[in-house]
Order: C-alpha cells, then sequence, then structure tokens
C-alpha cells in the first residue's frame, strides 16, 4: 500500500545520504504545497471588502485555516502570505513605488499555482543536488576511477515525452 511506498521512498532517501531531519523537512515542504493545493477558490464569489470600506479594497476570500497550515508547515508567516494571495503589488510607472490591489479569483489561482510550481522545483533541484553532493562524498572516500562511471542523477526534461508512451 501507500505506506509500503512512503517508507521505500524515506529508505531510499537514507541510502543516498539524506539524513531523518532532512526528510522530515522535505516531507513538511510537501505537505504545506499540498495545503496550498487544497485552497478553496469560488469561481462564482464575489471578492470581499478587506475591512468594512469602499468597493476599491474588496479581496478575494481565502480560507485563513488552509493559509495558516500551509505557512506553519513551509516556515512563512501566515499574515504575509494571506496577504500576498489576496492582493498584488503594481509597480507605478515613473516612480519608484508600488500600489496594491486586490486580486481577482483567476489572478489568486494563478499566484497559487506559481507559488506551488516554484517551491517545488526548488526542492526538487535541492533534492537533485543532495543526491548527487552524498554521491561526490562516496567519490572523495574511495574511488578514483574513470569519471565516466561515476554516479549521478541528471534532469532530461523533453517536451512532449509523456505523449510517447501512448
Amino acid at each position: 500500500g501507500a505506506g509500503s511506498h512512503f517508507k521505500r521512498l524515506c529508505d531510499a532517501l537514507k541510502t543516498v545520504g539524506i539524513d531523518q531531519e532532512t526528510i522530515d523537512s522535505m516531507m513538511e515542504v510537501l505537505a504545506g504545497l499540498v495545503h496550498l493545493g487544497d485552497i478553496p477558490i469560488d469561481e462564482d464569489a464575489m471578492p470581499v471588502p478587506a475591512d468594512d470600506s469602499d468597493d476599491e479594497t474588496k479581496c478575494v476570500d481565502v480560507n485563513d485555516d488552509s493559509v495558516e497550515a500551509a505557512a506553519r508547515l513551509l516556515g512563512m508567516d501566515p499574515d504575509d502570505l494571506g496577504a500576498t494571495l489576496k492582493r498584488k503589488k503594481v509597480a507605478i510607472p515613473g516612480r519608484n513605488s508600488f500600489h496594491e490591489v486586490p486580486r481577482k479569483n483567476s489572478q489568486l489561482r494563478q499566484a497559487l499555482h506559481s507559488l506551488i510550481k516554484a517551491l517545488y522545483k526548488r526542492l526538487f533541484e535541492r533534492t537533485v543536488q543532495r543526491i548527487n553532493s552524498s554521491f561526490g562524498e562516496l567519490r572523495a572516500s574511495g574511488s578514483t576511477g574513470d569519471q565516466s562511471n561515476w554516479r549521478h542523477i541528471g534532469i532530461l526534461d523533453i517536451y512532449g515525452f509523456e505523449r510517447l508512451q501512448k
């Protein structure tokens, strides 16, 4: 089942030199990303006033519990994350300043997807880097043979490759 697959994953990460504390941190980031992805976005909902004022300050409604859970797991301030999701900063041309405006629901969805994608990419790249570093430590402690036989992980991203499986 899923539990045995998870244990195999954790064991494999340990085998390539990633310690338990780092694995726990990685899992917290993944859980935080899941919480970000679970933030409900009601496409038909009207923005709500940010603070009992006029229409110009209306923001999208974001589930504070979901934002707080994601922020806690990702090591972010919940208020900052919530504010970033609800409002965007717009540069004022000709000045060195910004103006905050409320996001629309579609903009919130796009901001969430961009944040999730960026954080996942960083986690993935960092994991590959750690694995390759552990292989380097193994090389330094013993093998001095042909470098073409040294183990490493690389990323091959070919557009449309996933369609070849059909």
